[in-house]
């Protein structure tokens, strides 16, 4: 820890070190000696008065950190932490203190370094695999990334390049705001190794591999051949003489700190059976691995739980099925649904699970979805602090750095961001942050000093608005037209502050008490009962009547811009009753906003802002009746005479009781927990029974020939016994009646291609015997559950008929539930497939 510390704070002694090979090397070229004196002071910062959050589930109130050279050395209440001298205090009040996010997932396009080690003189013969690409070598990561990332409140990731299968080596790194200091705190973080089987997935001069077998044969052979170059190599040093010396490769010697379980694999999945893949190849030949999750681990939850390999999981979760019509409802399966719909708890239960997990934004289209992605894991279960954990504590762990990041305490470097709300609050800022040591603004609040609903003026016009500085958001909308009557009489739409006597009222009354009366329900074009006709009121006019709700019209400013008391806008000429686009500027001058639209012929349209209050609408019922904002119409009130008397704060005559408040349901509830997901899957994995099938007609298959009235019994999952009035029967077993129905041995298919993940081709080459149809077995493809159906119980799974030889077959019992190793009968005889008729041979140019 005081080495990596020391190298930080002396640049000069990194090249000279064991330590900056392996922890700490500037990813740039070395600069010159400087010309200046090194200032002597000590930087250092104080952040005070801050809510601190030192790691999950730990927060201090009113507290402060002491930052010293890149270094916190000091964290307590406020007060309580002494700054020295000349300490640039940073004053926090109200916001809040989080240790600097962790990305240990962050994908690279390295396409370009991977073609060029694809032509290098001692490169693989697959242009896919290129070990010997490490983001170490490559240029700095972009500004504008490193930007974007700290804006979310990153401050270090483990850069992982994304091209190929065998794609190369990760580098941890600070995510600093100047280019110098972007320092390396692992320069070899992991081979990576990807699934991907598509033609055109990195350097393409070779279309091997296309699909899901080809990858895991050329993930297998890289590893083979490594192991292999290593040995070589070890038993040529040992002996040089009179033998030649082992051909050099940059790939395979890449690979080399893998095979010896020296460095990490990071298996980049598609899906949840590539994690029990990428356990599978790491069982096999002794790696240590993570693997970077495709976000359904949830799917097959307890096979992943039993691989114990750390996961750096992807907040991608899937798109919105389109269920919008008929037709593109029914092309949707219950299991993507269900994907969609659960999706967001997968971290939650996997953290509920054991699963050592972090989250980062690999697979991400868009980084800048991922508060919003979060916030959405939240709403499904994951707490503030597990959320915070899997960004902080956890990947520092994945990644070896526990002891250098991921908290707030002291001797940990200085990797902070500055909040002013809860962690990926909808409208929570990143207000700075700080990447050992290194404060960076991130967000400037807008302070203009006029903000919420207001009014805008002009000559012409006149409109409601809402203006927003923070989000700059400026809208307008027209403003309903006033009530208005004949001739100099009142409107007689409603009575309001009134008092009425000796009568039942016909509509509610705004603001008023009634007295001796009962509310009714109904208003409008209501006869009112047990009041005598009287003479019509003379002068008064009839009540308008609204052919429909009014519909303001709305218009959105654009393009909008802050400067100190001053913005700027445009705005649809239409709003102001003109034409074309307006330019508008203004300037606040105490509470009002002054402008100026400009139109496009050169006008001046000029208008004032000003802040409008927003009545609030009662909500109290009387009955089945509004009280407040209602009007009555087309009811003529007899005998009624208005009073001057004002009454104020009336209260409806009947109360209605509170409904007691709801419990929050888990709207998910519903879905059950099965496997597979889906329309057929099983909430229990079925057991193996004690079974009699009785009185059946059994077609034995073998000497016996077709037996009638006879019982079968069935103990531990294999026949015990078949014959007529079977003995000795275990008091446990199920017993089913057979009368008049037949049993027969379980059919066998010899030519399956169910079940076959990522295609049952791999037609590139003319002989592709290294490929292993039992690497991509799917016990989740919905063709299994159909075939049981029929009668299926074990499948011969064979590669197609692309290529004259093609890859070794597969023998499985259909086991539905079970995992793709419970499907395996591993004692099977092998076999591999030959295809000698017209499918190799029709297409041409294949080969």
């Amino acid at each position: 820890m005081k080495n990596l510390k020391g190298a930080f704070m002396n640049r000069a002694c990194i090249s000279f070190g064991l330590l900056s090979l392996t922890f700490v090397a500037p990813i740039f070229a070395q600069s010159a000696p400087p010309v200046a004196m090194r200032p002597a002071q000590v930087r250092r910062d104080l952040i005070d008065h801050a809510t601190v959050v030192v790691k999950p589930g730990e927060r201090i109130e009113d507290g402060a950190v002491l930052v010293e050279d890149g270094w916190i050395t000091a964290v307590g209440k406020s007060g309580a932490v002494i700054a020295p001298a000349g300490t640039n205090v940073i004053d926090a009040k109200g916001l809040t203190l989080y240790p600097g996010l962790i990305d240990a997932g962050f994908m690279i396009d390295s396409a370009a370094a991977a073609r060029a080690a694809a032509e290098d003189a001692t490169h693989y013969w697959n242009d896919k695999v290129t070990p010997q690409v490490r983001v170490a070598n490559m240029a700095t990561l972009a500004s504008a990334v490193r930007k974007e990332m700290r804006d979310l409140g990153f401050t270090v990731a483990s850069v992982n390049p994304n091209s190929g299968i065998f794609r190369g080596e990760s580098a941890v790194v600070l995510l600093a705001n100047d280019d110098e200091k972007v320092e390396q705190l692992v320069a070899n973080a992991g081979q990576n190794i990807s699934f991907a089987h598509v033609g055109d997935e990195g350097p393409d001069s070779s279309r091997y591999p296309t699909a899901l077998m080809g990858t895991m044969a050329v993930i297998r052979q890289g590893l083979l051949d490594a192991q292999w170059l290593s040995q070589s190599n070890a038993v040529w040093k040992a002996h040089p003489q009179g033998n030649d010396s082992p051909k050099a490769s940059a790939a395979l010697a890449a690979l080399e700190p893998v095979i010896q379980g020296k460095s990490v694999v990071i298996f980049d999945c598609n899906n949840e059976q590539d994690v029990l893949r990428a356990a599978g190849l790491a069982k096999e030949f002794g790696l240590k691995a993570r693997v970077i999750g495709s976000g359904n681990e949830f799917r097959r939850l307890n096979e992943v739980v039993a691989t114990r390999l750390p996961i750096v999981e992807t907040f991608d979760f899937p798109k919105t099925p389109d269920v919008s019509d008929p037709r593109k409802d029914e092309s949707v399966s219950l299991r993507d649904l269900e994907t969609w719909a659960l999706a967001p708890r997968n971290v939650k239960q996997l953290i509920d699970a054991g699963v050592d997990v972090s989250v980062g934004t690999a697979k991400l289209k868009n980084r800048g979805d991922f508060p919003a992605r979060a916030r959405r894991a939240m709403l499904s279960g994951l707490s503030e602090d597990e959320l915070l954990s899997c960004l902080t504590t956890r990947p520092a762990k994945q990644l070896g750095l526990s002891s250098v990041v991921g908290t707030i305490e002291v001797g940990r470097m200085a990797n902070m961001v500055l909040l002013d709300g809860p962690l990926f609050g909808e409208k929570t800022h990143v207000m700075a942050t700080m990447v050992a040591g290194d404060k960076v603004n991130v967000y400037e609040p807008v302070i203009f000093g006029f903000k919420g609903p207001c009014t805008l003026k002009s000559e012409a016009i006149e409109l409601a608005g809402n203006f927003d500085p923070e989000t700059k958001v400026i809208s307008f909308e027209t403003l309903a037209p006033s009530v208005t009557a004949a001739g100099d009489a009142k409107p007689a739409a409603a009575v309001v502050d009134a008092k009425v006597a000796d009568t039942k009222p016909t509509a509610p009354v705004a603001d008023a008490k009634v007295a001796d009366t009962k509310p009714v329900a109904a208003v409008a074009d209501a006869k009112v009962a047990d009041a005598k006709p009287a003479a019509p009121v003379a002068d008064a006019p009839a009540v308008a009547v609204a052919a429909k709700p009014f519909e303001p019209k709305k218009y959105a400013a654009e393009h909008v811009d802050f400067d100190l008391d001053r913005v700027g806008f445009t705005l649809p000429g239409e709003a102001l009753a003109s034409e074309g686009v307006l330019r508008c500027t203004a300037i606040r001058i105490g509470d009002r906003v002054d402008g100026v639209a400009q139109t496009r012929d050169g006008k001046s349209i000029v208008f004032t802002l000003t802040k409008r209050e927003v009545a609030k609408v009662a909500d109290t019922k009387t009955g089945d009746a509004k009280v407040a904002d209602a009007r009555s119409t087309n009811v003529k009130v007899a005998d009624a005479k208005p009073v001057d008397t004002k009454v104020t704060d009336a209260k409806p005559s009947t109360t209605v009781a509170a409904s007691p408040e709801k419990k929050t349901e888990d709207p998910l509830a519903f879905i059950p927990a099965v496997t597979p997901l889906g329309e057929y899957g099983f909430e229990k994995a079925p057991i193996a029974q004690t079974v009699l099938v009785k009185n059946a007609t059994i077609w034995t298959s073998g000497p016996a020939g077709t037996l009638k009235n006879a019982d079968l019994l069935v103990v531990n999952g294999k026949v015990k016994a078949v014959g007529a009035n079977l003995a000795n029967i275990p008091a446990d077993a199920v017993v089913i009646d057979a009368t008049n129905k037949h049993v027969t041995p379980g059919l066998i298919d010899c030519h399956s291609h169910t079940g076959i993940e990522g295609g049952v081709n791999e037609g590139t080459n003319n002989d592709t015997a290294e490929c292993r149809i039992g690497d991509c077995i799917d016990p989740d493809a919905v063709g299994w559950y159909r075939e049981l159906a029929g009668g299926l119980t074990a499948a011969n799974q064979l590669h197609g008929s692309a290529n004259p030889i093609g890859g070794q077959n597969s023998v499985v019992k259909l086991k539905w539930g079970g995992s793709a190793n419970d499907f395996r009968i591993n004692d099977a005889i092998p076999g591999i497939k030959f295809a000698l008729g017209e499918n190799v041979t029709r297409p041409r140019g294949r080969y």
